[in-house]
């Protein structure tokens, strides 16, 4: 009969929170893990490298200890004593090897967790724990890690602030690894839990098993040594502006900074593509409510010298992932050559079939187009012909998505969800959008990005396929996140944040810069929710509003460059009233409603627009007795 194994030395309770972690009875043994006499405590004795138990420990109080902050020591150490490092003993030989990949990751348990699979693992205290004044703690110097691979894993969590914070330590902790000599430092993005909460290593292998975190840590991309590491345009230059280093939030600046070294595209140009791409790939399904619904559809205009702007390298760049991880959106919804309204309309069009009872029946199909356009100089071009409605359905577009043309054979669309990306030359900017083009609700429809690269590289490498495979996993984990989401609130803190920020963007400014910024609110709002869904949180926080507000700061600054010969140039009556046209006939009735003006200052702008050939006057009779009815529309010019 087989000798029954001689009891461990916890208590039940403890036992069953070791066990929570999944680890096994060899383990705690091997360990030496303990409740202490006072049965208060669990105990977590620390070994060398040698596996010689030192008099070091950490101890886990069954009743927690809390601040008067609030906090919840959960782990208490002897005071005074510094941060230390845990040495699982299956893990010791593989932590002597330098050949071996070693992880880091967050206490003792996860440590365990990872060696019970085979891994070189190293458990530190939190997550600023592995690092102090820019070297590896003493523990950690001591081990082999010149030319290592370094894994950090540590856990994910719901809040926005927390995983900011965590960001920010990883980097830290990344940069004194690199000092220390090791080659290369892994992140290992773990997911949320399946209910979208907190989620450590060790839960992910009793919940997923190893397979999956195998494939996290084949996916895992690389961090580069802190965030001053990456080359933004020099801000002494003053005709190109500056990109706050907030705007780089999330995988999109975790992304930016990973390939920063294999190209001469700025962090700007490539931001720029993420998020329309981004935003046109998740769908109309996620969106924000703040007075009004904002979907993720973000339009940019990105505005660059040919030889210098590198505008579409930066679009190069940033499919490097993108295009990988979703092929067949790039394959079917990316598009190009807008020339009309109908061509746009035909691309997402409504589809009817019969139904077996005879009626028609709406054909679902995929209402997602991503519309990169290299010449938008030839879309502005095109937009100046009187008949031409891509202006109106490019507003639509951006406001609802229902769309229509008004011809003989009529195609409607409904639910559609662009985006749309153009490049074109400062000289075709300064062009091609005379006064009208800037205020008639087209062009203030989209983040104007001025870029310009300082970056020379004449022998750049391409990424490498194991950096590029790490991004494209969590680009995935995030999109699937976010084509799952419908309704997204803001936090109470980011609610107050808005109303902070609220009277600013709603403030009128001047001149064509105000003209094409006026619609600050919303835009400002959609890059919040994309921010936000690209951290996987069903909620916006002040992290995501704050990143949206760089963004829109950089293109407010980027108006202000293009337009500064013009920007004191105030929008005229006239401009406004040709815009109101383009959207169709009008009754003088209507003027006086939508541009709250008076007959006194309305009559001479219309009679002066009639004179100088670019609206006419008709007068329709009534049925029965009364006035004539004056309507105004634009002059069709023939072609």
């Amino acid at each position: 009969m087989p000798k029954a194994p001689e009891p461990l030395p916890v208590s039940a309770y403890d036992l069953k929170d070791l066990q929570s972690s999944g680890l096994t009875y060899e383990t705690v043994k091997a360990n030496r893990i303990h409740t202490d006499r006072t049965r208060t405590n669990l105990v977590f004795p620390y070994p060398n490298l040698n596996g010689e138990f030192n008099d070091f420990s950490r101890k886990k109080p069954h009743n927690p200890r809390v601040t008067d902050s609030g906090k919840i020591i959960k782990y208490e150490q002897p005071a005074g004593s510094p941060p230390r490092a845990y040495f699982p003993i299956a893990a010791i030989k593989k932590l002597k090897d330098e050949g071996q990949p070693l992880f880091i990751t967050e206490g003792e348990k996860k440590a365990l967790a990872l060696a019970q699979e085979g891994y070189a693992a190293v458990g530190i205290g939190g997550v600023e724990c592995g690092q102090s004044n820019g070297e590896p703690i003493a523990d950690i110097a001591a081990l082999p890690l010149q030319g290592r691979e370094v894994y950090v894993v540590f856990d994910f969590d719901e809040k926005p602030t927390t995983r900011e914070n965590v960001q920010k330590a990883k980097s830290r902790l990344a940069k004194a690894l690199y000092a220390a000599g090791v080659r290369t430092v892994f992140h290992v993005a773990m997911p949320p839990s399946p209910n979208g909460e907190k989620y450590g290593v060790d839960d992910l292998l009793v919940e997923e098993g190893p397979r999956k975190l195998n494939l996290l840590v084949n996916s895992a991309a690389p961090i580069r040594g802190g965030h001053n590491s990456l080359n933004l345009i020099s801000s002494a230059n003053s005709d190109t502006p500056t990109l706050d280093r907030t705007a780089l939030h999330g995988v999109f600046g975790d992304y930016i900074d990973a390939i920063a070294p294999y190209t001469e595209a700025t962090a700007a140009g490539i931001l720029a593509h993420l998020l329309s791409a981004t935003g046109a790939i998740i769908g109309p399904g996620p969106r924000l409510w703040a007075g009004g619904w904002q979907p993720a559809r973000i339009n940019t205009l990105v505005v660059g010298r040919t030889a210098t702007g590198l505008k579409g390298t930066s679009a190069t760049m940033a499919g490097l992932a993108l295009s990988r991880a979703y092929p067949d959106f790039y394959k079917d919804r990316k598009a190009s050559g807008l020339s009309s309204g109908e061509g746009l309309i035909v691309q997402v069009q409504d589809v009817w079939t019969e139904g077996e009872d005879g009626e028609d029946e709406l054909v679902i199909t995929d209402k997602r187009l991503w519309v990169l356009e290299p010449e938008f100089s030839r879309v502005l071009a095109n937009m100046k012909r009187e008949t031409n409605i891509l202006s109106q359905i490019l507003r639509e577009t951006y406001d609802s998505g229902n769309l229509s043309t008004l011809t003989v054979n009529p195609r409607t669309v409904s639910g559609a969800h662009i985006s749309v990306i153009g490049h074109i030359t400062p000289a075709e900017f300064k062009d091609r959008i005379p006064g009208i083009e800037a205020v008639n609700g087209f062009l203030n429809r989209f983040l104007i990005w001025l870029v310009e690269s300082d970056k020379v590289m004449p022998l750049a490498d391409p990424p490498p396929e194991k950096l590029l495979n790490g991004f494209i996993w969590q680009f995935r984990q995030a999109i699937d996140f976010a084509s799952d989401r419908d309704g997204v609130e803001l936090s109470p803190e980011a609610k107050a944040l808005w109303n902070q920020v609220y009277p600013e963007l709603r403030r009128e400014q001047e001149g064509l810069v105000g003209a094409v910024t006026a619609r600050g609110k919303s835009i400002v709002l959609r890059l919040a929710l994309l921010y936000a869904l690209m951290d996987c949180c069903p909620i916006v926080w002040p992290v995501h509003l704050r990143a949206a507000l760089a963004v829109w700061q950089y293109s407010i600054d980027s108006a202000a460059i293009l337009f500064k010969d013009a920007r004191t140039r105030p929008v005229t009556l006239a401009d406004k009233v040709l815009d109101r046209l383009r959207e169709g006939r009008l009754k003088t009735s209507d003027f006086y409603s939508t541009l709250n003006v008076s007959a006194n200052e309305l009559r001479p702008t219309l009679e002066a627009l009639v004179g100088a050939g670019r609206v006419q006057k008709t007068k329709v009779s009534p049925e029965g007795r009364g006035r004539p009815t004056e309507y105004w529309s634009l002059v069709v010019k023939e072609n």
